[in-house]
């Protein structure tokens, strides 16, 4: 706490930095580093923070356990300053999700970086999932120095895993004792910070906040009282796609075009400045002319990927192409690269490999840093390219995940496999032949019909679904909550009737009764009278 600023806000800022720096470091493996919990001895150490790195672990632990019980956490590390030490940290290895073990101690020495405390804090992390440092002399990765290199803290800028770490990390998630790490930590914070009005924040009781009144000054900013962070009178709004003027757009504003034949287009609504979320035409759907499939809003089309590689005068290569260069194993063909070199595609993958185009230019390809492959097959000039491994178009080698690669069939991680995985499942009946299913599964109808089944005409109709945002729930056909509104108050009918038909019943029933005994004692009385006479 001293060596960092002996300031709560300074040092909590750093503790940041440094989630944030190893957060970073952990991309790669699909791992999100999230502080749950901060705590700062300020006036007096909880525990002895003397003795060497493994005993303090092992003080630290049962502090740990006695002390963190109810704090949401995976693992807990305790920060101690060293002037100098042998040692960067301790922790058990592969003890991550184990309650008793999931802990650890960072040593931090005086001369040492953010970056490289980062970096320790990284090791110890990884250390606790299992990955041991690395063997410079079995295990590589594409930047100067892998992570788990224990020489990495000397060095400067991007560090990424060694396939050995990936290989680890890999066993270590296959098993049981890494399930705390498959669910996602439910964090409710123990504070809610106070709204600050000028801060050029949008925070909770704001409906706007442009900063200053110079910075709102500064950026036009019109729509905004300054003093209180609320709309300015006769403003419903301040900034956003479908604000103009502080006021919302008109529902047929298109605030989002689609970019692909694959994307759907998305509009205002007339009540909020925002855009509505992306959608996109159901991966599946096929497109382009030679049949290919929408992924994920995205056409994926061979010849553009010919053409994204190779330029504008090259297209998707002929299946004599395919399968001659694909057949081999170098080069100029395969199907990936494994441990032991290039992958030999087998027969029904020849088209998921390499991505072989038909090249029609007069001038010889110039792709830096990449090997142009040129053969001639069948009268076609066909074209491959061999990238580096660290290239940033070395992905472009490769033909993309779902790109057809047969009847009804599509690439995936080099196979050509059932497009069934795709789960598509719209059929042209769903939405009456006038339109498409989004990726939400909801009809996106042709221009002139309506959501929600296309099933209806309308001449001013622009088209979309109910998802697009020019379409509010009051253009579903009004006819359909009447009826069965209608259909409700029908079917209770029935029950009503026996009771409005058995009340007049039941009175004169009543009255009839009432009538009956009143004679039946009336003629008893006079039976009485005539047998009084009679003596």
């Amino acid at each position: 706490y001293n060596h960092m600023g002996s300031g709560t806000t300074v040092v909590t800022q750093k503790i940041f930095q440094l989630i944030g720096l190893t957060n970073a470091i952990f991309v790669s493996l699909n791992i999100t580093v999230i502080l749950s919990s901060l705590e700062l001895w300020i006036d007096e150490n909880k525990i002895a923070t003397t003795g060497d790195a493994k005993e303090l672990l092992h003080t630290f632990l049962r502090w740990k356990r006695s002390y963190l019980v109810l704090r949401p956490h995976d693992v807990a590390f305790l920060l101690v300053y060293r002037e100098k030490s042998n040692y960067v940290g301790a922790t058990f290895q592969g003890k991550m999700c184990d309650a008793n073990y999931a802990g650890g101690v960072l040593l931090h020495p005086r001369t040492i970086s953010l970056e490289s405390l980062a970096v320790i804090l990284a090791q110890l992390l990884s250390l606790s999932m299992g990955i041991p440092y690395d063997d410079i002399n079995q295990c590589q990765c594409s930047a100067a120095v892998c992570i788990m290199n224990p020489e990495a803290i000397h060095f400067s800028g991007v560090k990424i895993f060694s396939n050995c770490s990936i290989e680890d990390f890999a066993h270590f998630i296959s098993k049981q004792k890494s399930q705390c790490l498959h669910n996602q930590p439910r964090l409710d914070p123990f504070f809610k910070q106070q709204a600050v009005c000028g801060n050029a924040k949008l925070e909770a009781g704001e409906e706007c906040d442009c900063g200053t009144q110079q910075n709102c000054f500064l950026l036009g900013a019109k729509c905004c009282d300054t003093a209180t962070c609320r709309f300015k009178a006769g403003s419903n709004c301040a900034e956003g796609p479908c604000c103009e003027n502080c006021l919302f757009m008109s529902q047929e504003r298109v605030c989002r075009p689609s970019f692909d034949e694959c994307d759907l287009p998305e509009y205002c609504n007339g009540t909020s400045a925002s855009c509505p979320e992306n959608h996109f035409i159901q991966t599946g759907h096929p497109c382009g002319p030679n049949q290919w499939v929408c992924i994920d809003g995205v056409c994926m089309n061979g010849d553009k990927q010919c053409m994204d590689t190779f330029g504008g005068e090259a297209e998707f290569g002929p299946t004599e192409c395919y399968s001659y260069l694909n057949s081999k194993t170098d080069v100029s063909g395969n199907c990936g690269i494994g441990d032991s070199g290039y992958t030999q595609c087998e027969a029904d993958n020849l088209q998921c490999g390499k991505l072989i185009c038909k090249y029609a230019g007069e001038f010889l390809l110039q792709i830096p840093r990449a090997t142009i492959i040129y053969a001639n097959i069948s009268g076609h000039l066909c074209v491959a390219v061999e990238f580096a491994s660290d290239h940033e178009d070395s992905h472009k080698m490769w033909i993309k995940d779902g790109t057809s690669c047969g009847s009804n069939k599509v690439c995936k991680n080099q196979r050509c496999v059932s497009s069934s995985y795709l789960g598509y499942d719209c059929t042209t009946d769903k939405c009456n032949h006038r339109g498409v299913c989004n990726n939400k599964k909801h009809c996106h109808c042709s221009a002139s019909y309506l959501p929600p089944d296309c099933s209806v005409q309308s001449d001013t109709s622009p088209g979309g679904s109910i998802d697009s945002g020019n379409f509010p729930l009051v253009a579903v056909p009004a006819r359909l909550p009447e009826r069965r509104h209608m259909e409700n108050v029908y079917y209770s009918k029935p029950m009503r009737w026996p009771l409005f038909l058995f009340i007049p019943f039941f009175i004169i029933f009543c009255v009839l009764i009432a009538i009956m005994v009143k004679v039946h004692f009336q003629r008893k009385k006079w039976r009485t009278e005539d047998y009084s006479t009679d003596e």
